[in-house]
């Protein structure tokens, strides 16, 4: 497997190959039980750095069902961009 420089995002290439497509929360907790703990916020920052270099796609899909603030709710998810 090609490494990126970055064992965390290496690692985030691999739950992806295995998922297809997952939200970021699924990706962090996959990460957390494979890998060891590391903050969300890591795995966030590594999924949007990962966008900006062409490793992933960010896809928005609106869902409905019921929340505090409505009956809808936007949810970003990840996956291995085609190359």
């Amino acid at each position: 497997m090609k490494s990126y420089k970055s064992k965390v995002r290496d690692r985030i290439i691999q739950i992806l190959s295995e998922l297809g497509e997952s939200y970021g929360y699924d990706v962090a907790k996959k990460y957390v039980e494979r890998f060891g703990k590391e903050s969300q916020r890591l795995i966030y920052y590594h999924l949007e750095k990962g966008v900006q270099l062409g490793l992933f796609e960010r896809i928005e899909k609106e869902e409905e069902g019921e929340f505090s603030w409505g009956n809808k709710v936007t949810k970003v998810y990840y996956r291995l961009k085609q190359q």
